[in-house]
């Protein structure tokens, strides 16, 4: 088994203790130790049985085991005083408090599926890597700087003109252009700079790249059997190269979709999710993106502070991250701040102008948070032109016009949504609606009932 905690990560198997993906040296009686008490964290394990699981049949001192515990506690960064891993309470002994995900080592993989080889620009499912760095990753082997700017900037003006724009209702027009505007992309693009990240493709394996970039092309298709197959295509990446964050990453977020999308209503897929932005960050502490994940996976699972802090650490690695602002942005919406959430897309959108519709959908929930609905609905119809399966934007986009007591639109919008989420309902929504504020949660789902959701 392989136990994650705090960018740490316990290899049960291989009799290793890494953080942020490099090995720590520590004696056995520790690493014992630690083990030990890792498998029984349900519990406090009393110094006599610690005793005599470090030394059988040995008679030592107090002192052995109080010695031992301490240098636990200074691998793990954890001290008498702060106890934020092992907990010591007296006449009951000891016991690891820190929060544990648990992965098993050998990642079970099928034979690969086929995937057509040929070029794709990725498009975000929510959040990914900075500045869209796996379509960048593959058109900088094949296409000249400065081309694949031009390539997204006219495939953007094509697919806009091969889409009709939304039929706003009467009365928003002058609201609806100025939004426009103001989100529209700019005349110039951004610049061709960092097109190859080599922190996204394995400086180990040639062959794990290769299964990663088809795993991201299968991935930007966003259906339920090109995401199979994208996890597929990670699992082979990840076998090929163990130390593949990356990989890893985006293998975590082929489980996140799945549930926040409502693709299958297991929890188990959430927590797979945050044990892959896990093991990513054992592998490399220094990737913003695993930590977007990991903020993401929290944020599902309604644990808004580990979230929040894991988007901060996402900044702090890349202060220039688009992806890292949006998803803080993400966090402070839902947790009653959602005029500064709107100010955090703004400043997303100005580190990554060719990625500003991404973006979209975020902007929108936070307008219809705040309570201004008329400028929430021109972002999320351009997040839905770009994207028609995100869930969220489809679903504020329908109480955005609710709100504003366009009833008819408002059902429309979700009657469109049914057609890529058959089976939704309000109670699957109900564990899926990460609104910290419980009574805001339901006044959001009593609206969607309202409008058609049973």
């Amino acid at each position: 088994m392989m136990y994650l905690f705090n960018d740490f990560a316990l290899d049960d198997q291989g009799y290793e203790l890494r953080f942020s993906g490099e090995l720590r040296k520590v004696e056995p009686k520790v690493f014992e130790l630690l083990d030990y008490l890792i498998r029984h964290r349900d519990r406090f394990v009393s110094r006599d049985e610690l005793s005599e699981k470090l030394w059988p049949d040995v008679v030592v001192g107090e002192a052995a085991l109080t010695q031992c515990v301490a240098k636990a506690r200074r691998a793990v960064h954890d001290d008498s005083s702060k106890q934020h891993v092992i907990k010591t309470q007296h006449g009951r002994g000891y016991r690891f408090v820190a929060h544990v995900v648990v992965q098993e080592k050998r990642l079970p993989i099928d034979p690969p599926p086929p995937v057509a080889r040929r070029p794709s620009v990725t498009v975000k499912p929510f959040f990914q890597h900075g500045r869209s760095a796996l379509a960048h990753a593959y058109f900088a082997q094949h296409w000249p700087d400065g081309s694949l700017v031009l390539f997204g900037f006219v495939l953007t003006l094509a697919t806009m003109a091969f889409f009709k724009p939304a039929v706003v209702p009467s009365g928003l027009s002058a609201q609806v252009a100025a939004v426009e505007r103001r989100t529209a992309l700019p005349e110039q693009a951004a610049g061709a700079h960092d097109l190859q990240r080599p922190e996204f493709l394995s400086s180990k394996s040639p062959e794990a790249s290769a299964y990663y970039l088809r795993g991201a092309d299968a991935f930007s298709r966003f259906a339920p059997e090109t995401n199979a197959q994208a996890r597929q295509l990670f699992l082979h990446a990840v076998a090929a190269d163990p130390q593949y964050a990356a990989a890893y990453v985006y293998l975590g977020w082929t489980y996140l979709i799945e549930w926040d999308w409502c693709w299958t209503h297991d929890p188990w897929s959430l927590e797979q999710a945050l044990a892959f932005a896990h093991t990513a960050s054992a592998s490399n502490g220094t990737l913003p993106s695993a930590y977007v994940l990991m903020s993401r996976s929290y944020l599902l699972k309604k644990d808004y502070e580990r979230a929040h802090v894991a988007a901060e650490r996402a900044i702090s690695l890349d202060p220039a991250c688009a992806d890292c602002y949006l998803m803080l942005a993400d966090v402070l919406a839902v947790t009653g701040q959602a005029p500064r959430a709107i100010d955090l897309v703004y400043q997303a959108r100005s580190l990554d102008p060719i990625s500003a519709t991404d973006y979209a959908a975020v902007l929108g929930q936070a307008y219809v948070l705040t309570g201004q609905p008329e400028l929430a609905i021109p972002a999320l119809h351009r997040a839905l032109i770009r994207n028609p399966h995100l869930l969220l934007a489809r679903l504020h986009l329908a109480l955005a016009y609710s709100n504003l007591g366009l009833e008819k639109a408002a059902k429309a919008t979700l009657v469109e949504g049914l057609q890529f989420h058959p089976q939704l309902s309000v109670d699957q929504l109900r564990a899926r609606f990460p609104h910290q504020n419980a009574r805001q949660r339901e006044r959001l789902l009593l609206n969607l009932r309202r409008v058609g959701l049973e």
